[in-house]
């Protein structure tokens, strides 16, 4: 057995310092996740901080709510402020800031 601390997204980036500052990479990798953690970044606006997005979906687990629904507006809304790097479709991305040459 061991503890486990569950942090909000947003307020864990907020006392990181990240408003403050241009991270060159987030990776999100959590076992379905995901979506929950990408949405708070894009409609908080934090997206933006980041340079290069990367993440794994999982859109077959049985927990997830409208998964291929929730994927396309993620892909739709991280458009507005990065373009695709890499994409394996429903498995791992990675998403480039439109300002990075």
């Amino acid at each position: 057995n061991c503890e486990l601390k569950v942090f909000n997204t947003t307020n864990f980036i907020y006392r990181l310092g990240v408003p403050c500052l241009d991270i060159d990479l987030i990776t999100i990798n959590c076992e379905g996740c995901e979506f929950e953690i990408l949405e708070t970044l894009i409609s908080s606006g934090l997206i933006s901080k980041f340079r290069h997005v990367q993440f794994a979906t999982h859109p077959l687990l049985s927990h997830l709510e409208k998964p291929v629904q929730r994927y396309c507006e993620i892909q739709e809304r991280l458009a507005r402020t990065h373009v695709i790097d890499y994409q394996f479709k429903f498995c791992w991305e990675t998403w480039k800031r439109k300002d990075i040459s």
